[in-house]
């Protein structure tokens, strides 16, 4: 793996990990907001409720869906890389080079 692969999977798994921390007090916040609506917040029937999804069914139905666009661009990009894959080929990565003083040629030309 390439040391900018492992950088950047680095920084990714901050952002997962900083992410993951927010969620818990967001999740509890929600919860004691919940818990205190319940006493005043009255009990309603709901028309046509049995035909209507519950919130986890949209939700799983959500990511569920989700999960095949990401999988879905994946093989696209995928196929991109594919189709172009006879002229990236052609380019050599070469290891990076010391770049080469100017003070001889510039010494040289000078005398």
């Amino acid at each position: 793996m390439s040391e900018s692969i492992e950088k950047l999977e680095e920084i990714q798994t901050k952002v997962l990990d900083t992410v993951g921390q927010v969620h818990d007090p967001v999740v509890d916040a929600v919860r004691t907001a919940a818990e205190r609506a319940e006493s005043v917040v009255p009990e309603v029937t709901v028309p046509f409720a049995d035909r209507l999804p519950t919130a986890e069914a949209i939700i799983a139905n959500q990511f569920d869906f989700l999960t095949k666009v990401i999988e879905q661009q994946r093989a696209f990009a995928e196929a991109l890389l594919a189709a172009v894959k006879p002229v990236s080929d052609k380019v050599v990565l070469a290891e990076a080079e010391a770049p080469k003083s100017t003070a001889k040629s510039t010494a040289k030309k000078a005398a």
